[in-house]
């Protein structure tokens, strides 16, 4: 959902709203993958926050790539990519999140 206006922007037939609508949400995108940039706790989060960090900053400077050149097949391939990418693992943290909230589990019969 984060990429789907930027998607969306490649089949704009006027160039200018095109361009606009591909520029925005890249940069809306990279706003927010700042954002989780910012509230990684590098310290208590130790190689996690490491590679998260670092996976971000791939993104963000994809992102970048894309949003200067805007090249329909070849970046509309890379949004697709960054965006499957971005959902796996906020999947993956819903995952984790609901795993840490559930009851702990009673041991059964030995």
């Amino acid at each position: 959902a984060l990429l789907h206006g930027a998607q969306d922007g490649f089949s704009e037939t006027d160039l200018q709203k095109r361009m606009e609508m591909i520029h925005n949400n890249i940069v809306r995108a990279q706003s927010i993958l700042t954002e989780l940039t910012v509230s990684l706790d590098m310290e208590r989060g130790g190689e996690i926050a490491r590679q998260l960090k670092d996976l971000y900053d791939f993104f963000h400077m994809t992102l970048g790539n894309v949003n200067i050149t805007k090249d329909s097949a070849t970046d509309l391939s890379t949004i697709f990519r960054i965006s499957r990418l971005i959902s796996d693992l906020r999947d993956a943290c819903v995952q984790i999140s609901s795993a840490e909230q559930a009851p702990p589990r009673q041991p059964g019969p030995a």
